[in-house]
């Protein structure tokens, strides 16, 4: 009895993956802000939310707003092909794989997909990283 489609199971893995990252991420960030910042601000008698909106988030946003999360969801959408697949043609697909490309003749193919996947992440990050900074400069300045 299937109950979830391997599609389904996928973005629901993926979802579910990429939200608790992302929850650490934001955490990481959040409390990257120094304690001293948020007793100063209760000193001066802010209130809860306005601390938050005024002193953390500022300085929180460039650790959050980093690019890892593009490239983590990069990166695990791989994980959703075995789901997609399934068992039986799993097992095909990686013998297929296994006999035309893990051969002594093919790793140059193997290390040029490495290479073409590297040169894309880090493409995707320096565009990324350039467009948030100057928008979260522009917000600031």
């Amino acid at each position: 009895i299937e109950v979830i489609s391997p599609f389904c199971a996928a973005v629901l893995g993926l979802t579910l993956n990429h939200a608790a990252f992302s929850a650490e991420v934001i955490r990481g960030g959040i409390l990257s802000v120094d304690q001293g910042q948020l007793e100063e601000a209760a000193a001066l008698g802010l209130p809860r939310l306005r601390q938050a909106r005024r002193i953390v988030l500022p300085q929180a946003m460039p650790g959050i707003l980093s690019g890892s999360l593009i490239v983590f969801g990069l990166s695990a959408s791989s994980f959703a092909i075995p789901a997609l697949l399934g068992g039986r043609r799993l097992k095909m697909v990686a013998t297929v794989v296994y006999d035309e490309f893990l051969t002594e003749l093919n790793w140059p193919l193997g290390a040029a997909i490495a290479i073409v996947l590297l040169v894309v992440n880090v493409v995707i990050m320096m565009a990324y990283n350039r467009v948030v900074e100057r928008s979260y400069r522009r917000s600031l300045g």
